[in-house]
């Protein structure tokens, strides 16, 4: 188990849990309609999930179809900054600021988690991921992002001039778990020509498993994903990073 610390200022701007499944048997979509009283009570808004399919056709007559299949349901809370998706390959679950704790969003995603089981007929899980996206506020002026983040876009020492903006990403294996970490970094580009008091930093950290991973296990899963992703945010910022989310 990793140490977590707890920052008063937490940068999370979003955190989810996503699992992909492989199912025995088509499932009817009106069950994934109807969860139980407490979560159409906890989630009142309710809207179709659609995936789309384009085929294109060139020559004399050009011509473009789209295909559009309803693959399940996306319900938003109505007190909480909580949604979910429930379909056909899949359930995420997703919470955006204030975040609270691992502990909460975990319950929470259990309680519609032990609903779905019961409504499609799984044969595999496939693949589990546990993505967290923060959102720093630095101030200006910035002499070195080194000062901020251990990883960083590299400038050679010969190019003048600052960083406007930037997009990194990193694939980073796990070797003794197989599992991948997608580590992406960004920073938007800048308004009003540069004259602002902070930069935005976006550090956003994807941790995931993806193999079959039976359903009696997906809560230790969840619980390793969670403390890799809390392993490798704490060392991708420095103590100065840390001082601003105290």
């Amino acid at each position: 188990m990793v140490d977590k610390r707890h920052y008063g200022n937490a940068p999370i701007e979003t955190a989810l849990i996503d699992l992909q499944v492989s199912l025995a048997a088509f499932t009817d979509i009106a069950l994934l309609a109807a969860p139980t009283p407490k979560i159409r009570e906890l989630y009142p808004e309710s809207t179709p999930v659609v995936s789309g399919t384009a085929q294109v056709s060139l020559g004399p007559r050009s011509s473009a179809d789209l295909t559009t299949t309803q693959v399940g349901y996306y319900r938003k809370a109505k007190s909480e900054p909580l949604s979910f998706q429930a379909r056909r390959d899949g359930l995420t679950v997703l919470r955006s600021r204030p975040y609270g704790n691992w502990e909460s969003l975990r319950t929470q995603f259990f309680e519609i988690w032990e609903w779905y089981k019961t409504a499609v007929n799984i044969e595999a899980v496939k693949r589990v991921g546990v993505r967290y996206t923060n959102k720093f506020s630095i101030p200006q002026p910035i002499k070195d992002f080194r000062d901020y983040f251990k990883t960083v876009p590299a400038v050679g020492d010969s190019i003048p001039g600052g960083l406007a903006m930037f997009t990194m990403q990193l694939q980073i294996p796990i070797p003794e778990t197989g599992d991948w970490v997608v580590l992406s970094e960004a920073m938007p580009p800048l308004v009003n020509g540069g004259v602002t008091s902070a930069v935005t930093v976006i550090l956003d950290i994807d941790v995931v498993r993806q193999r079959d991973i039976s359903v009696k296990d997906i809560g230790a899963v969840l619980d390793e994903l969670h403390d890799t992703e809390n392993r490798f945010f704490e060392s991708s910022i420095t103590d100065l990073a840390r001082s601003i989310i105290q």
